[in-house]
């Protein structure tokens, strides 16, 4: 059990602030349903955790890392199944934790907010705010087609290797020196 995470079933990850406006509520009605069908299944929050979901017997199924050093995080990315995001906040784009998935190759479901409906394609799967049952057939669909779940993952790769800190200066830079 790395991390405190039990070594069997899917594992499920979020990072970042738990709040309601990072889906927290959303995920408060969708994981039961989840937890039922896996009961294996396993969530890691990794951040602050702004919102205490009640989620009674599946409490269980939770497990809290609050602070994460910044070099040991690609470890949770890397022992994940698939990376939850159902933000219902329209955000310019959930880029930090999202791009550090798609960065590690991990399927993403993520809330289908104005700022990522611009970059993500095919790379992810939208979610409709608030939509519930979208996310717990998304998940249902990721466990059990392995094909999908890596093809996301390579397509996320692909993405987020076009938003590094290089890729991402020079387009600034260049952009300044047009102005």
């Amino acid at each position: 059990a790395k991390h405190g995470v039990p070594s069997k079933g899917p594992l499920l990850l979020f990072v970042g602030g738990l709040s309601a406006p990072k889906g927290a509520t959303v995920l408060e009605k969708a994981l039961p349903k989840i937890f039922e069908k896996y009961p294996s299944a396993t969530l890691l929050v990794v951040g602050v955790i702004q919102y205490r979901m009640a989620l009674g017997k599946y409490q269980k199924n939770v497990v809290h890392c609050e602070r994460v050093a910044r070099d040991c995080i690609h470890e949770y990315y890397q022992a994940a199944d698939i990376f939850l995001y159902p933000t219902v906040y329209n955000e310019a784009f959930p880029m930090n934790s999202s791009l550090e998935a798609f960065a590690s190759g991990l399927p993403c479901i993520i809330g289908d907010v104005l700022g990522a409906r611009e970059v993500i394609t095919d790379q992810a799967i939208l979610v409709a705010l608030y939509d519930v049952d979208a996310i717990v057939t998304s998940v249902d669909t990721l466990i059990a087609d392995k094909i999908k779940c890596r093809s996301l993952g390579e397509k996320a790769r692909v993405l987020a290797l076009n938003y590094s800190y290089p890729t991402v200066t020079d387009g600034i830079l260049q952009f300044l020196e047009r102005v």
